[in-house]
């Protein structure tokens, strides 16, 4: 071990440390940077910053529990395989498979439910590979410039700061060496004071030298911010196509899924509509039975008899109307007889009526034979209205 480059290496701590000390309760004056270094410097922090929220907020939306992004995180420090998580579509997609199952895949919902669960497997394969392509394409070049370049552009600015401080140190030596030279002229130090004021002379020029040279180190490597910005927005352009064709397969998915679910539906409805007018019919036919009627022919026979008794005569007018109706119902129609009124004229003698045979004309269906009618009531007397 070299002491005394130890003991050198700790003196310029301590001398840094006292200059930066002084330098923030304004006692020490400092080296102002260039305005266009600095703006390259903070142009990087904003970078540094806006690409840690980005991540940060990519994460949660990859993986909303913040306990399996801790233990993501841990693996990834420990050089560890994450174990394969289930998704939260693939875990509602076993649920519904399990309970389309259960239920029945004959049925019409349990066929539903099935149907269901495997959409969901789909789209929880689909959302993998878009959180593979995410961390590939999108939040890996972002790890890399914070984990990676913009490191190395901290170790440089580290440097110019202390570049930078070791110039700031040199100044001050080199002004109370010649505050020392100017009050003390006619001493015999003189020369002491001389050599101590040639070598703050010659260490300033050294810190000088060293500071510009940092200052371009630093300046090259910050300058790299902009193609550090052309590769970010290649990189969200990326996670837009990724994303966008994630949703465009979940859209397909989801639009077969609702076809699909409305053809079940359609076919369920049409099931039970076709079940219950099978059960209707069943119902109507256990209460209907068939009725075959057969209606005899009504008669009706009126007789009107006018008795005229002028000249003593017995005068009498009767007529018989005669009329059947038969109604014949054998499933397929119905056949109406009727007649015609008949008006027989006779002489009447005496008070009664003789017996007047009145021959009716029916008209009959094809389908029954209506038997003749004759008047049967020959010697009697007929009802007078």
């Amino acid at each position: 071990m070299d002491f005394t480059q130890l003991a050198v290496d700790a003196g310029q701590y301590i001398n840094r440390a006292i200059q930066y000390t002084e330098e923030s309760i304004g006692q020490a004056s400092r080296t102002e940077l260039d305005p266009d270094l600095e703006r390259l410097l903070a142009l990087a922090d904003a970078t540094k910053t806006c690409t840690d929220r980005i991540i940060s907020g990519t994460e949660v939306l990859l993986q909303p529990n913040p306990g399996a992004r801790l233990e993501d995180r841990l693996y990834e420090q420990l050089d560890w395989s994450v174990p394969p998580r289930p998704r939260v579509r693939e875990a509602l997609g076993d649920e519904m498979t399990q309970a389309g199952l259960e239920i029945g895949s004959t049925t019409p919902y349990g066929t539903a439910l099935l149907t269901f669960g495997e959409v969901q497997k789909q789209l929880s394969e689909e959302e993998r590979k878009f959180v593979q392509s995410t961390n590939i394409h999108f939040l890996t070049p972002l790890r890399s410039f914070t984990e990676g370049e913009y490191r190395a552009m901290q170790d440089e600015r580290r440097m110019l700061l202390n570049r930078r401080l070791d110039l700031d140190i040199a100044k001050a030596r080199l002004k109370k060496a010649h505050e020392a030279q100017r009050e003390d002229r006619v001493s015999c130090t003189d020369w002491n004071l001389a050599f101590e004021y040639s070598f703050s002379r010659m260490e300033l020029r050294i810190c000088q030298s060293l500071f510009d040279r940092q200052s371009e180190i630093t300046r090259q490597a910050l300058e790299r911010i902009s193609n550090i910005h052309t590769n970010h927005m290649r990189s969200l352009t990326d996670f837009v196509e990724a994303q966008a064709s994630y949703f465009d397969l979940c859209n397909q998915h989801a639009q077969e899924l609702q076809k699909r679910l409305a053809r079940s539906v359609r076919c369920s409805l049409y099931s039970s509509a076709a079940n219950q007018e099978s059960d209707d019919v069943s119902v109507s036919n256990s209460h209907n039975y068939s009725i075959s009627q057969l209606s005899a022919p009504n008669r009706m026979v009126s007789s009107h008899v006018a008795t005229n008794s002028t000249n003593g005569s017995a005068a009498s007018s009767q007529t018989v109307v005669l009329s059947a109706t038969a109604s014949v119902s054998n499933g397929t129609g119905s056949a109406v007889t009727s007649s015609q009124p008949l008006q027989p004229s006779e002489s009447v003698g005496d008070s009664q009526t003789t017996n007047g045979v009145a021959s009716d004309t029916m008209t009959t269906s094809p389908v029954a034979d209506e038997p003749e009618i004759t008047n049967e009531t020959a010697n009697e007397q007929p009802t007078i209205h």
